[in-house]
């Protein structure tokens, strides 16, 4: 019974990634995920809360269509001094400064 219950979180969580992630190719920005990460860990249960925090940030930077892509996702990350395995939960708050108001300044030219 405990296999099946982990398969079952396994396959939910799974579709929790790729419906977020969706949701940030849709239009979702960048500040938009900070807000909802933030608002996530006042007001929904454990578990839920670890679903969002556990994401890792690259591929929500690589969804986002105004960050510009895979290079871009990189570098801004790499201005950021986050290492491209990091999960939305570990960003502290420098970090997501820095993440929010490098978009522009790390587009390859």
């Amino acid at each position: 019974m405990a296999l099946d219950d982990a398969l079952e979180w396994a396959k939910r969580t799974r579709a929790f990634r790729e419906r977020f992630v969706g949701r940030c190719a849709e239009g979702l920005g960048l500040a938009d995920v900070k807000a909802e990460l933030d608002r996530e860990r006042d007001t929904l249960p454990g578990r839920e809360v670890d679903r969002l925090a556990e994401l890792r940030l690259l591929p929500v930077l690589e969804a986002i269509g105004s960050i510009g892509g895979k290079v871009a996702s990189r570098r801004l990350m790499a201005a950021a001094s986050l290492p491209e395995d990091v999960v939305l939960g570990d960003v502290g708050e420098a970090r997501w400064a820095v993440l929010l108001d490098g978009p522009a300044d790390t587009v390859a030219s």
